[in-house]
């Protein structure tokens, strides 16, 4: 689906003359990443908008964006999959971020994903092997933006902005969580391995 999207878009660039034929590869993967990359945020302000949480689903989905996009964690084999998941998924955290009851659990919760992202990041792909230098800069990335959002979530909490501390920590909860699948995969095969 979005690389159609990336295709049509590129063609109509082609066919507006904004750039050459010659080019179409390198912006189609541009297109194709953008669209990617930016899925979560519109799918988010669609939902939160029709559900009227649109401040709430962005205070989720920015912790969320920003350290998934470093951390690594699962993805799934077809696009489609991907989608309707993701789509129930992100439906999912915004329900919840409304309705959570910013407490000690909560607290509890937030702190052991966040010490699992720091601990297990960056999680490679299987698309995409990261090398000694990336894997490095990727880790170091991830602890930055997890302490600065854990930070902030203790800020909302102390200012009595309980939804908005508890939608950063459903943000952070969600990066930690998708990383499980990989965690679990990868802890198998190793046991297996020394067998």
């Amino acid at each position: 689906m979005m690389e159609r999207l990336a295709c049509k878009l590129i063609t109509w660039m082609i066919d507006m003359q904004a750039i050459t034929e010659e080019d179409r590869e390198l912006y189609e993967y541009a297109a194709y990443s953008f669209f990617i990359t930016m899925a979560p945020l519109m799918l988010v302000i669609l939902f939160g908008s029709f559900m009227g949480f649109l401040v709430e689903s962005i205070v989720f989905i920015i912790p969320f964006m920003a350290i998934r996009k470093f951390s690594g964690g699962y993805h799934m084999k077809s696009p489609i999959t991907c989608f309707v998941i993701s789509c129930f998924l992100l439906l999912f955290c915004i329900i919840l971020s409304y309705n959570l009851i910013y407490d000690r659990k909560v607290i509890i919760v937030l702190l052991i994903s966040s010490i699992s992202l720091m601990i297990f990041s960056p999680i490679d792909s299987e698309n995409r092997r990261l090398d000694w230098q990336e894997r490095k800069h990727y880790k170091k990335t991830v602890c930055v933006f997890t302490i600065v959002f854990v930070l902030l979530s203790f800020v909302f909490a102390c200012m009595r902005q309980y939804t908005l501390a508890g939608c950063i920590a459903i943000g952070i909860v969600l990066t930690s969580g998708l990383q499980l699948p990989c965690i679990i995969i990868g802890t198998y095969r190793v046991l297996k391995r020394k067998r």
